[in-house]
């Protein structure tokens, strides 16, 4: 006869596994999502001080993971989510995780056309960042999620080692006026910074490799389990945020209108300079590549809930990219500039999921 204890025990730990491995998601995805609103919105509005305008934003997202163990819980009750309120509050979370996943892809494509990519076109580089992230999130929610588990350690300790040498050489030259262009446009840049925190809610989903029986035989981590690795997520595109305002001065900044350009360190040539600064694109290319294919997962599993129709295999998956698709190539065809103009009313439906999810 077999022993339950043990099978308890094994069951628990992988509860806890999947659970760990999906925060290490959304902290990857929370990262390079304040530093993609970083060099895109709040660079032109404060400057030197946008890493500092992205701080609420970071605090933002540690509340939205608080909320997790909540909403694990109702996802554990017998179904919650095919109640009206609970399929808009799902079309929500759905319309909030694929709307930073079109942000992350399009920084994406502006940092390789600036880099990796230089003699290529918009469309070209878009199409790139989109199949990259499709091929990413075909390997299913828990894939992506347990990639960026492995590499929990080595991206933040790359990205830090990195650009710790560039700023540390510029002397802090860039990083005055610390107020950047004064204290309403870095009031501003905080504002439109807090739709950063949009990532943390794929938290309030299960990982899609546990059933509701597993949920609730095994009751969630505390709030500080989530919260925790966001924060160290938040925390490391804020430092990315910083090594830039370092690294460029004042004036440069302002010169610079190309959103790939801000996402780069601009210092002095050294000796392996152009080979420190080739793996620097690399690292935030997979940082973004990660962070996408999460957002792109996530979002798809929230549409499944929102539409029962869509609960086959790839079907939410296929509606998703289409609409990232759709949506990835008006920006080709418009420009970015409706993209910085509409990701600050991201935090409205985030918001309203965050406060709805585990309640309906």
């Amino acid at each position: 006869m077999p022993d339950m204890k043990t099978h308890d025990d094994v069951l628990a730990r992988r509860v806890r596994a999947s659970l760990r491995a999906r925060a290490c998601a959304a902290a990857a995805a929370t990262g390079a999502m304040v530093f993609a609103v970083g060099a895109g919105l709040l660079m032109p509005l404060a400057l030197n001080a946008a890493w500092l305008a992205a701080l609420p934003g970071a605090a933002l997202s540690l509340l939205f993971a608080s909320r997790a163990p909540r909403a694990l819980c109702a996802r554990a009750r017998p179904a919650q989510e095919g109640r009206p309120a609970g399929r808009i509050l799902a079309a929500l979370l759905a319309l909030t995780l694929l709307g930073g996943c079109v942000l992350l892809l399009a920084a994406l494509a502006s940092l390789a056309q600036q880099s990796l990519l230089p003699q290529a076109q918009t469309s070209f580089a878009m199409v790139c960042s989109l199949l990259g992230a499709l091929v990413c999130a075909l390997s299913g929610g828990a894939g992506v999620c347990r990639l960026a588990f492995a590499l929990r350690f080595a991206l933040p300790l790359l990205l830090l080692a990195l650009t710790a040498g560039p700023a540390v050489t510029q002397q802090g030259a860039g990083l005055f006026p610390l107020l950047g262009m004064g204290p309403g446009p870095l009031l501003l840049a905080s504002l439109c910074g807090l739709c950063a925190a949009a990532p943390a809610l794929m938290l309030l989903l299960p990982p899609p490799e546990l059933t509701r029986e597993q949920l609730a035989a095994c009751p969630p981590p505390r709030a500080g389990f989530f919260a925790g690795r966001v924060a160290c997520g938040a925390l490391l595109g804020a430092a990315m945020l910083l090594a830039l305002s370092l690294c460029a001065s004042y004036e440069t900044l302002r010169g610079l209108s190309v959103w790939g350009a801000r996402m780069r360190l601009t210092c002095a040539a050294a000796p392996g300079g152009g080979l420190s600064r080739t793996a620097l694109v690399l690292v935030q290319t997979a940082a973004l590549l990660v962070g996408a294919a999460a957002l792109l997962n996530a979002g798809a599993q929230a549409l499944s809930l929102a539409l029962p129709a869509l609960r086959g295999r790839h079907a939410a998956l296929a509606v998703s990219f289409a609409l990232c698709a759709l949506a990835l190539w008006g920006l080709a065809c418009l420009g970015l500039r409706p993209l910085f103009a509409a990701a600050p009313f991201l935090i409205v439906p985030a918001a309203i999921a965050a406060l709805g999810v585990g309640k309906a």
